[in-house]
């Protein structure tokens, strides 16, 4: 997905279920991700990550409130999935 500064669809997301890892594609970008345990972001249980060369990522699991900022143009690459229920642990 190509972002554009000030968009604001990395807002208000819901809890996040599954796998999730997004990662920067263009050769230079400033994609902020937040993440929080709890869904009004107060410190000290929020993080902030920023993806701002190609190749840059992060990745998270399930149950974490997370909201993202393009503070430059960025392209990314999101990919989610709920691991089967059904595969031995």
């Amino acid at each position: 997905m190509h972002h554009l500064v000030g968009e604001t669809k990395g807002l208000n997301k819901p809890i996040s279920y599954g796998r999730t890892i997004t990662m920067l594609m263009s050769d230079s970008g400033g994609f902020r991700i937040e993440f929080s345990s709890s869904p009004d972001f107060k410190a000290p249980d929020t993080h902030n990550y920023l993806l701002e060369k190609r190749g840059d990522f992060i990745a998270w699991g399930a149950n974490v409130y997370h909201q993202a900022f393009v503070e430059r143009e960025s392209t990314t690459l999101t990919i989610r999935w709920e691991p089967s229920r059904d595969l031995p642990h």
